[in-house]
């Protein structure tokens, strides 16, 4: 799972990272998750928007282990039309601003 969480291959590498860092909770490269998120926002039409929970997961993750670089890639995601997308990534902006705040 490792080896597939370095792989080019965005949605492969993405997906990867997920799921160790759903089952093993580890901190997986964040360049990996924002690719991922960027990826699957842009897959993200609709509606119907079929996806939406894996997008709020993955954005869940970026809160969870982001730092200011993360802010960029959730400002896109705020903008989303699926109003739990935007939710997800205003609260995730939010934490994360006050994690770096102190």
């Amino acid at each position: 799972m490792r080896e597939l969480a370095r792989s080019e291959n965005v949605t492969v590498a993405g997906t990867a990272a997920s799921g160790l860092a759903r089952d093993l909770d580890e901190s997986i490269a964040l360049t990996v998750l924002h690719s991922y998120l960027q990826q699957e926002l842009d897959r993200l039409k609709g509606p119907p928007y079929a996806g939406t929970g894996a997008v709020v997961y993955l954005i869940g993750l970026i809160a969870k282990r982001g730092d200011k670089s993360s802010v960029k890639v959730l400002d896109a995601a705020a903008e989303h039309k699926h109003p739990n997308v935007r939710e997800a990534a205003l609260k995730a902006t939010a934490e994360i601003k006050a994690r770096e705040k102190g």
